[in-house]
């Protein structure tokens, strides 16, 4: 470049670099504006839940809401933290959609660091793109469940899919993949942003919220699960029940 083009091009970057500088400081003060607005929301949230649970067996929160989990080591804060949110679903609006992912994460960690798995080292082996010789077979099942997944549709989120269910069938070799995996890290998906987020929930809810050995290779547990459905549908529903042995229900009646 010539002197007078290099002076131009310096002209040019000082003046954007100006109005930059000048949109970052709107945005760090509206930032700040927001943070006091969350704060001030937040103390209105907690006179709430005070005022709702101050009732409750467990009593009132001892601190201030905050959609934010605190420390894992701040136990006190962090059992206030999860009885805050408690009392927010016994309330007809519920929880904002906005906030189920970070209560998830909270909620997987905290069981993460009660069995004392260290994340951080584990996970990268359990999403090593190099397939061993079980990989494979593994592979092969998960492959084929791809394409049936609702919601599931580009070739990208395919392949986050099998990845996250390949890390979960390795981090789990006695259970590996069952049909329906599939199923539920989609949903999970919708909510987390990364593999890895994805996957901690996704071992959360199978390992501490859904009952011991509900999935396994012969799905018993899920089995169990459907005769319990079908004995309350004979009692409760019984045309219902009628109606799904006529269209051959399959997979409902499976127990018989």
């Amino acid at each position: 470049m010539e002197q007078s083009e290099l002076e131009s091009f310096r002209v040019d970057l000082d003046d954007n670099i100006s109005k930059l500088s000048k949109k970052l400081v709107r945005l760090t003060l509206n930032q700040n504006k927001l943070k006091d607005d969350i704060a001030q929301n937040c103390q209105v949230v907690s006179a709430i839940i005070q005022a709702f649970s101050s009732k409750k067996s467990k009593g009132p929160l001892q601190s201030t809401f905050s959609v934010e989990p605190p420390s894992l080591t701040d136990r006190v804060g962090f059992n206030n933290w999860l009885l805050s949110h408690r009392s927010l679903l016994r309330m007809d609006a519920g929880l904002p959609s906005s906030w189920r992912k970070k209560i998830w994460l909270g909620l997987a960690q905290d069981y993460f660091q009660e069995v004392n798995l260290d994340r951080e080292n584990l996970f990268p082996s359990l999403f090593n793109s190099t397939l061993t010789d079980d990989d494979k077979h593994l592979d092969y099942q998960i492959v084929k469940d791809l394409h049936r997944t609702a919601n599931i549709g580009s070739r990208h989120d395919q392949q986050r899919l099998k990845r996250i269910l390949l890390a979960y069938a390795r981090y789990n070799p006695e259970c590996g993949y069952c049909q329906g995996f599939n199923v539920i890290v989609a949903l999970i998906m919708e909510v987390m942003e990364s593999e890895s987020d994805t996957l901690q929930v996704f071992i959360f809810m199978l390992h501490a919220v859904l009952p011991p050995e509900y999935h396994s290779h012969n799905l018993e547990g899920i089995q169990t699960d459907l005769k319990v459905l079908s004995d309350l549908m004979k009692t409760f529903t019984p045309k219902v029940n009628s109606h799904l042995i006529n269209l051959r229900f399959v997979f409902y009646f499976s127990y018989y």
